[in-house]
């Protein structure tokens, strides 16, 4: 069976989690991921509160993804030991967090240091030593080296890097063992993917494995997936041979189209973390998404006879409360996603002195030449409210792995026999044979005849409402109230249908200017299902006749069940089927809409398979 896992969360080591108010660690991300219980935000001053939060099922494996940028920074303002606390820009993070967020983050966006940290950052690096070998500490203790090996942990964190400022490039940096650098390589030292490689080549010694996954390319404005110039074009598959194709910030699989309407599922509504300070809705372009990448590596494949894009999928969270996975139910959507609001009508009226009370109007501020009128202004500097309306819980990756030992996992990982599901654990097999070769999803063939490709999916268990026996004997109503809102792990033994298959696949250009139309197959196959399981088989019968190259990749679409945030905008329709009124979706003390629960098809993305025309 597939090991379910997480490997993209953040804890208050990070900065962006740190003002959001969560005070869990890596530790306390670990044990959540093996299904302990945590408190979440806000807290008392004992740290307890009367939030709860806690998987419905463990995971099998996880990685704590902390931002490598300003985490010595955060560490001075929080260290009443360092010489820096009672500086001022300490004391602005503290008192004013929202804002200081906003400042750092815009600072480290530009590889711009904070007066504080010295001309060469050398004293925040130095910071940075403590809350890196708090990471590496963590995952080496939670690691189960039993006979029992029931819980895997990696190494990482996150490369925070940002093309012209508001353009996505960040990817997570998993080492397959606790021999790390010295220190986390971030964005301010190593300012392009290249550079990243070289200095991890560099530092990384005495067997010490790592790769890189790009994510969010939904936000990279185009820019995650350029061409690699001649010296990392033969390093660039090698170094980055993932990619996290969903997480709670949207699907990165396909840009909007007619042909393929699954492409519209999750996506948010700008094209860049820039986009959202002015009124650009420009669509995302095509080259900001997986799909197109594997149609370039193709083209670059056709002229320099290597494949630099032979990505394969995952899905993971990017939780920013110490909480690995998705194993919620789609109830409560401050809980279970990464929603923000306000939690007090005072501060919701001095949140924004040009907003009507209560409403959520659009606020697009040049932020170059405008002064904010209220310190506390988070939603001019963010619009972190509008924003999260989109957010679900996230995804997660599956590893076909022998077993849950981290070397098998990483080599699961390695050779890309891996899927993303977008939350719910669907089972999931991509297979293929030729001339006597037998293949798993990720892998790669020369052939003149087209294999015959095998998929087996199965939905996920259906939750039963409430909680089981054993807890509602255990625990009072009050007690289950608090941990879960009432709503356990409690799986039938039902799973839900896989309503069809569909097969997605992509062919290179044979000429210069050859028309692409035709060529990357939106929905190539479907094959009906409509069972909690199923199995079929297709070969391509125009890849001898054709004789390029192709990619393969399939989907298993799930039924429609109730998903948190699936109705961000809350549209009210016309008789044309135009939105002419919204409510868009909101928490804290202006709560609507139930979550803005709606149906939502969930699914599962396999690595692809790559058969290379060969005569």
């Amino acid at each position: 069976m597939p090991l379910f896992g997480d490997l993209h969360v953040h804890t208050a080591l990070s900065l962006d989690a740190n003002t959001q108010g969560t005070l869990n660690s890596p530790d306390d991300a670990y044990r959540y991921a093996k299904g302990q219980k945590l408190y979440l935000q806000p807290y008392n001053k004992d740290r307890t509160s009367s939030r709860i939060s806690k998987l419905n099922q463990p995971l099998d494996f996880a990685a704590v993804t902390d931002h490598a940028e300003l985490l010595g920074e955060v560490r001075l303002c929080l260290d009443p030991q360092s010489a820096k606390y009672n500086g001022l820009q300490c004391r602005t993070y503290r008192n004013f967090p929202k804002l200081s967020y906003f400042y750092m983050n815009a600072k480290a966006s530009m590889r711009k240091p904070l007066g504080m940290c010295g001309d060469s950052r050398e004293i925040c690096l130095e910071a940075a030593e403590k809350p890196w070998q708090e990471i590496i500490q963590a995952a080496e203790e939670h690691y189960d080296r039993t006979a029992a090996c029931s819980f895997t942990t990696f190494v990482g964190y996150e490369w925070t890097g940002a093309a012209y400022s508001g353009n996505n490039l960040h990817r997570n940096i998993i080492f397959e063992s606790s021999n790390v650098p010295y220190q986390p390589i971030s964005f301010y030292e190593a300012p392009t993917r290249a550079e990243l490689w070289e200095q991890l080549d560099l530092e990384c010694s005495k067997d010490c494995n790592y790769m890189v996954i790009p994510h969010n390319s939904n936000l990279s404005n185009g820019f995650m997936f350029e061409k690699p110039n001649q010296d990392e074009i033969y390093l660039q598959n090698i170094r980055e041979p993932l990619v996290e194709i969903f997480q709670h910030k949207g699907s990165s699989e396909c840009a909007i189209n007619s042909n393929d309407p699954l492409c519209s599922f999750e996506q948010l509504p700008y094209k860049d973390f820039k986009s959202k300070f002015s009124k650009d809705f420009s669509a995302s372009p095509n080259s900001s998404f997986v799909r197109d990448a594997l149609n370039q590596g193709l083209l670059i494949q056709a002229k320099e006879n290597i494949n630099p894009f032979k990505f394969g999928f995952i899905g993971s969270s990017d939780n920013h409360g110490a909480r690995p996975g998705t194993g919620y139910k789609e109830i409560d959507r401050l809980f279970n996603t990464e929603a923000n609001g306000f939690n007090d009508p005072l501060f919701e009226k001095l949140s924004s002195l040009r907003r009507p009370k209560g409403k959520l109007e659009p606020s697009y501020v040049n932020l170059g030449n405008t002064s904010l009128t209220s310190i506390l202004d988070l939603n001019i500097a963010t619009d972190a409210e509008r924003q999260s309306a989109y957010f679900m819980s996230g995804g997660l990756v599956a590893a076909h792995s022998t077993s849950r030992k981290r070397e098998s996992i990483w080599d699961a990982l390695e050779r890309k026999e891996v899927y993303a599901t977008s939350g719910p654990r669907i089972l999931l097999w991509f297979d293929a044979e030729v001339q006597s070769q037998s293949l798993a999803m990720g892998a790669e063939v020369n052939s003149s005849q087209s294999p015959v490709f095998t998929v087996k999916a199965a939905g996920s268990l259906k939750q039963k409402p409430g909680c089981p026996d054993y807890s509602n004997n255990g625990l009072s109503k009050e007690r289950l109230e608090k941990i879960c809102n009432s709503e356990c792990y409690n799986p039938s033994n039902e799973r839900r249908v896989i309503t069809r298959i569909e097969v997605i696949k992509i062919l290179p250009q044979q000429y210069e200017n050859e028309p692409v139309e035709g060529l990357v197959e939106d929905v190539w196959k479907t094959f009906p299902c409509n069972s909690t399981s199923c199995q079929i088989s297709f070969k391509d019968e125009q890849f001898s006749i054709g004789r390029r190259d192709a990619v393969y990749y399939v989907r298993a679409i799930e039924e429609p069940s109730p998903t948190l945030s699936a109705d961000p905008l809350g549209c009210e329709f016309n008789e044309n089927g135009e939105c002419i009124k919204t409510e868009i979706c909101r928490v804290g003390v202006n709560e609507n809409r139930d979550g803005c629960i709606a149906p939502a098809e969930h699914r599962a993305w396999s690595s692809p398979i790559y058969v290379n025309y060969s005569s």
